[in-house]
Order: C-alpha cells, then sequence, then structure tokens
C-alpha cells in the first residue's frame, strides 16, 4: 500500500514537471529567430507563460504545510531573486563589454542595465522571476476571502490599461505583467483546492471529449485574437480574450498530459520541467538560442527552427552543467 502511494506521488509530481517543461520547450521555441512570424507561434503565446502560473497556483493549493509568512518571503527570495540579481549582473558586464567593443557607450549600457534590473523590468528572459516573486508573495498576503474578489477586479483593470495606454514606465509595466501573472495563478489555486476532486471523477471518455472541446476553442480563440506577448504586455486585439485563452489553453494542455501520464511518462518532459526555470533564465542571456537558430539556419534553411526546438533541448543539455539548479531554482 505505502509503494503504492508513493507510485502516485511519483506520478503527479511526473506530470507537473511535464507541464513545465511542455511550457519551457514552448518559450524556446518561441525564441528561435526563424519562427518570429510562425502562426504556430500565436498559439504557443497562450499557453507558455500563463501554463507556469496556473501551475504554481495548483502546487501551492497541494501543500498541507504553509510557512509564516517571514519564512515564505525568504524561501522565494532565495530562489527566484538571488538567480535574479546573479545573471543580471552577468549580463551587465556582458553589454558593457559589448559596448566598448563596438565602440559604444559604456556609461549608457551600464546604466540602462542598471535600471532595468533595479526596476525589476528584468534583462531578456529574466523579467519573468520578479514578476513571479511579486506573484507569490502577494498570494500570500491577499485574504481567502479577497481571492474570488481579485479574480473579477484584476481583468477589470488590467484590461483598460493594456487597452489605452501605452505602458513604458518601467515599475508600472512590472506592476500590471505580476497582476496579470496573479490572476493565472489564482485561478490554478482555486481550481485545485475545489474543482480537482469533481473533474477527478469524471470517466475517461468525458475527460477526452471536454480536452477535445478545449483545443477547439484554444484553437478558435488564438484566431479571433492574434498574437500576443505578456512581457510587453500585448495581449492581442482583444485583451480579455487572452485571460479566457490563457485559461483554456493551460487546462487543455494540464489534462491532456495528465491523461498521457496515466499510461506513460515522457522523460524528455520530465527533464525540461525540472530543469524549466534555469533553461528559462539562461537560454537567452547565454545566447544559446541565437546560436542554435543561426546554426540551423545555416544547414537546413527557412525549417532550421524547427530542428533548432530538438537541439536546443536535447544537444544543448547546458542546464545539467550546474546539475544541482533544478532543485535550487523552481517556481512555487
Amino acid at each position: 500500500e505505502n509503494w503504492r502511494v508513493k507510485s502516485m506521488e511519483k506520478k503527479r509530481l511526473s506530470y507537473i514537471d511535464a507541464i513545465k517543461g511542455i511550457g519551457i520547450l514552448m518559450i524556446v521555441w518561441g525564441h528561435l529567430a526563424f519562427l518570429t512570424d510562425d502562426p504556430v507561434m500565436d498559439y504557443m503565446g497562450y499557453i507558455k507563460i500563463p501554463v507556469f502560473y496556473i501551475i504554481s497556483g495548483m502546487l501551492v493549493a497541494m501543500m498541507s504545510k504553509q510557512a509564516d509568512n517571514w519564512q515564505f518571503i525568504k524561501s522565494r527570495f532565495s530562489r527566484l531573486m538571488v538567480p535574479y540579481f546573479a545573471m543580471s549582473i552577468v549580463m551587465i558586464i556582458v553589454n558593457c563589454a559589448t559596448a566598448v567593443l563596438k565602440h559604444r557607450g559604456l556609461t549608457a549600457a551600464l546604466m540602462t542595465g542598471l535600471w532595468t534590473t533595479i526596476s525589476l523590468r528584468g534583462l531578456s528572459t529574466l523579467w519573468f522571476l520578479p514578476t513571479m516573486f511579486l506573484i507569490v508573495v502577494a498570494f500570500k498576503y491577499i485574504p481567502d476571502k479577497v481571492r474570488g474578489l481579485a479574480v473579477i477586479f484584476i481583468p477589470a483593470i488590467v484590461v483598460p490599461l493594456v487597452s489605452f495606454l501605452e505602458i513604458e514606465f518601467y515599475p508600472a509595466l512590472v506592476v500590471v505583467k505580476s497582476l496579470v501573472g496573479l490572476w493565472f495563478y489564482l485561478i490554478g489555486n482555486c481550481f485545485q483546492r475545489y474543482a480537482s476532486e469533481y473533474v477527478h471523477g469524471w470517466t475517461r471518455n468525458t475527460k477526452i471529449a471536454i480536452l477535445v472541446t478545449l483545443l477547439v476553442c484554444n484553437i478558435g480563440l488564438t484566431a479571433v485574437n492574434g498574437g500576443v506577448d505578456i512581457n510587453n504586455l500585448g495581449l492581442g486585439t482583444y485583451p480579455v480574450l487572452y485571460f479566457v485563452n490563457g485559461v483554456v489553453g493551460g487546462a487543455f494542455w494540464i489534462g491532456i498530459l495528465k491523461l498521457i501520464y496515466e499510461a506513460i511518462e515522457i522523460k524528455i518532459l520530465n527533464w525540461a520541467g525540472i530543469n524549466s526555470l534555469f533553461i528559462m533564465i539562461t537560454h537567452l542571456p547565454l545566447m544559446i538560442c541565437y546560436v542554435v537558430s543561426k546554426a540551423c539556419g545555416i544547414i537546413v534553411g527557412k525549417f532550421g527552427g524547427y530542428f533548432g526546438l530538438v537541439d536546443s533541448v536535447l544537444l544543448v543539455d547546458y542546464s545539467r552543467v550546474p546539475n544541482r539548479c533544478g532543485d535550487r531554482i523552481c517556481f512555487a
């Protein structure tokens, strides 16, 4: 009986790792230079970031023990903000060195890097770390009774802001992005706490029918709303659809992977999920994605980016270099 319990826990964690793995593969794929105008990128835009927020909210709901507020903040700062500042320093040094070598303004490069880092805007893909930190801390201090209202009011605040204003002041941009992420985080948490047991009781055929419906809706809403970029608050033609489609797409991928993992595990997804945050904060700053894109473009031309997706995860296994980073840096 104990073996069965451990086996179930392992399966659950494996399917969660797989979900994060799918998300990070979509992020890496989206950063390959050849695929910027690919329609598949529009679809992935609704999955790759929201799914991390949703699954993080679900994980918090799964925790049986909750640390006190101070311990919680220290833990999340260590896991999210220490890597943020460490990697930012590396990037600032590289940017300054590049400015000197190319005879550009060293002072401008230094000041831009410092302001982007201190304001929490984040250089390159590092933007995700402070946003995630603000989300988990904000969630910790939102009373249970207010969380339902937050789900209603966050889109009501964000949609008009991104529809009518061009937010360029970095701290304001960070706050609005954090609100968007917090909404998905709350959705994941509420689902795990109040609806997961109900869904668990569905038959396999019912789950498949609902998953097909979710996929069709996901693709249809993507076609209507167009491409998105949450980093720059580009939420599509109709920003409210970003919220809706993010949940629809996230629900599909979480559901389909949970169904698949009842029968079989996909090891490469597990690996990518375990190392997902490390991959996220290094694949662009270390120029790995750029090199892979260029190399594949030379070798296989127009479709190089698709082969680059495989190369970037299988051949450039750089996240194993500091092997313990997968345990040290995590989302929830």
